[in-house]
């Protein structure tokens, strides 16, 4: 079985939330409304993984003084794996990542 990797890149949390409600990929327990962000949800032939913010670590010296301090990447990050036939929805390809990073923060395994 293949599958297609897809990297989606949001402006913040509120962003990413507001697109997937708009294709009924739901981010809140239906009970609570409280945020749940599980490791990879599974949305039809989709699963997806909220990376959220990414930070890099810190480039240390020798003597591991900090060089440049860890810094936060802009924009709130998602990994999308596509089943054999699967089709990210219309609303969403506005935020995939084209070209998809090389090497990626995480990926699916």
């Amino acid at each position: 079985m293949s599958s297609t990797d897809i990297f989606l890149k949001f402006s913040d949390r509120t962003a990413m939330e507001t697109a997937f409600a708009a294709v009924g990929w739901h981010t809140a327990d239906p009970v609570s409304g409280d945020p749940v962000f599980p490791p990879v949800a599974v949305h039809g032939a989709a699963a997806v993984d909220i990376i959220g913010a990414i930070r890099t670590p810190p480039v240390l010296d020798a003597e591991d003084n900090v060089i440049e301090p860890a810094a936060t990447t802009p924009g709130w990050h998602v990994n999308v794996r596509l089943r054999t036939g699967g089709v990210l929805p219309a609303e969403l390809e506005a935020f995939v990542l084209d070209p998809a990073p090389v090497t990626p923060h995480r990926r699916f395994l």
